[in-house]
């Protein structure tokens, strides 16, 4: 029903010439606006109480992802997968044996959009972090130097309810070119 709808809105919207207004410059601006964001078949947006329990998600997952890291310790990670949580548990006990200190932080996170597909909820970031790596063993008697890098990362996480949770499945995460 809903497909129908969205076709006859659209063959409305084109019988009466107003997908070529721009928004904004008619009275028909909020459906052209509407048509436009509505989402193709087979992926739907999150409710707006969905969209923002998956945003605390993954602010909350962020927050724990800094602690475990200044703590050395990925159990402390939340919101994931177990399978998937393991691989983050093993990724910070590695960089914790090989690298100086880390210490990341979230400085800003914007959510650029929110999609369904089947039982898997899809949210796109762009986060700005400033990374520290802190080298506790310097050859001057033991005084601590720091190095921070700030980066900003397009995250697109997958996000599915389990066993009545919500827990991040998988995510891919790509350095923004400077």
């Amino acid at each position: 029903m809903k497909n129908f709808l969205k076709i006859l809105g659209i063959a409305l919207a084109v019988f009466f010439g107003i997908i070529y207004v721009e928004e904004g410059m008619s009275p028909f601006a909020h459906l052209v606006a509407f048509l436009k964001k509505t989402p193709i078949e087979g992926i739907q947006q999150p409710l707006p109480e969905i969209a923002n329990e998956l945003k605390d998600i993954i602010v909350n997952h962020n927050n724990s992802l800094v602690e475990a890291y200044e703590r050395g310790d990925g159990n402390l990670v939340q919101n994931m997968e177990k399978g998937f949580k393991q691989f983050t548990v093993n990724e910070i006990f590695f960089a914790r044996m090989n690298t100086p200190e880390f210490k990341p932080r979230l400085n800003n996170i914007k959510f650029l959009n929110m999609s369904v597909s089947g039982d898997v909820f899809i949210v796109r970031t762009k986060e700005d972090w400033s990374i520290g790596f802190i080298n506790k063993n310097s050859s001057n008697g033991g005084i601590r130097a720091e190095v921070i890098k700030d980066e900003t990362y397009h995250v697109t996480y997958q996000i599915k309810k389990i066993e009545n949770k919500w827990r991040i499945i998988g995510f891919e995460s790509k350095r923004q070119s400077v």
